[in-house]
C-alpha cells in the first residue's frame, strides 16, 4: 500500500513536471516571437544606413551681386564665412574641445 501510494505520488510529480513545463514553453513562444521580430526590425533598419555619412553644407552670408558683379549687400541669419582647418591656431581648436569636452583640461 506505502509502494502504491509513493508511486503514485511520483507518477503525479511527473505528469504535473511536463504539464508545467508544456505551460511555461507555450507562454514562451510569444515573447520569442516579438523579441525575433523586434532583431528583424532592428537589424533591417541598421542595414539601411548609408556606407558614409553625408556632411550637410555649413550656413554661410549670402551675397546680393550688381550686374558688373560687384557686392550690394550681405545677408545672413548668421555670419559665417567658411575657413579651412589649417588657417585655424592651434589655440582655437583646443579652446573649441575645451568648451565642448569639461574633461579635456
Amino acid at each position: 500500500m506505502l509502494l502504491g501510494k509513493r508511486l503514485y505520488a511520483l507518477l503525479t510529480f511527473i505528469l504535473v513536471s511536463i504539464l508545467g513545463g508544456v505551460l511555461v514553453a507555450g507562454l514562451m513562444v510569444p515573447a520569442v516571437g516579438v523579441a525575433a521580430s523586434t532583431t528583424k526590425d532592428a537589424l533591417t533598419g541598421v542595414n539601411d544606413l548609408p556606407v558614409e555619412l553625408e556632411a550637410p553644407p555649413q550656413w554661410q552670408r549670402s551675397k546680393l551681386l550688381t550686374a558688373n558683379g560687384k557686392v550690394l549687400a550681405y545677408f545672413y541669419d548668421q555670419n559665417r564665412i567658411y575657413v579651412s582647418l589649417d588657417k585655424i591656431s592651434a589655440d582655437m581648436k583646443m579652446a573649441q574641445v575645451g568648451i565642448e569636452d569639461h574633461r579635456f583640461y
